[in-house]
């Protein structure tokens, strides 16, 4: 699977079973013409009669289409490629968000200056919730908040919006 969230891409796949299995390539091309250039290697189990789960998150994805695949290559050098999967990116946000709907935690992530607070609006504006931005990825629990649309807002020391994004809680 390929999943695009805000301007990363969340790559999962799941064997089966695994015999001679040494690693995973996993290969970007902007437009499937064949031209896949090799973005991560991820070891694999190797021998496993279990199924096993593995994730990838690409975290410098161009804009537009992107296509995926997986090369799964043997301790002997023998390969196969998976199906290709593809995700369009939209321009670049400074705030992102997932789940949504969300139930009890919600999941941001953005990447600006310190001081910053993020800020959970109802519909009338009204502040729900305030809490301290911390770089990077960070949980904001909406759990208490009854079923509804919310704006999610960072806001700088000085007040001004660095961006917003509305979310559903359910």
């Amino acid at each position: 699977n390929a999943e695009s969230l805000g301007s990363r891409v969340k790559l999962s796949w799941e064997t089966a079973r695994e015999q001679n299995s040494a690693y995973f390539s996993i290969e970007r091309s902007p437009d499937a013409s064949g031209l896949y250039q090799e973005i991560a290697r991820l070891p694999a189990v190797g021998n496993s009669e279990e199924p096993f789960s593995y994730q990838y998150w690409d975290e410098a994805v161009p804009k537009g289409s992107q296509f995926y695949r997986l090369r799964q290559v043997d301790l002997d050098q023998q390969f196969s490629y998976s199906q290709v999967r593809e995700v369009y990116i939209e321009e670049e946000s400074l705030l992102e968000i997932y789940p949504n709907p969300v139930q009890e935690l919600l999941n941001v992530y953005a990447d600006l200056e310190a001081g910053s607070n993020y800020q959970v609006l109802d519909v009338k504006g009204r502040l729900q919730i305030e809490i301290p931005y911390q770089r990077g990825f960070q949980l904001i629990h909406v759990s208490l908040l009854p079923p509804g649309s919310y704006f999610l807002q960072l806001k700088n020391a000085e007040g001004d919006s660095l961006g917003a994004t509305r979310f559903l809680k359910v």
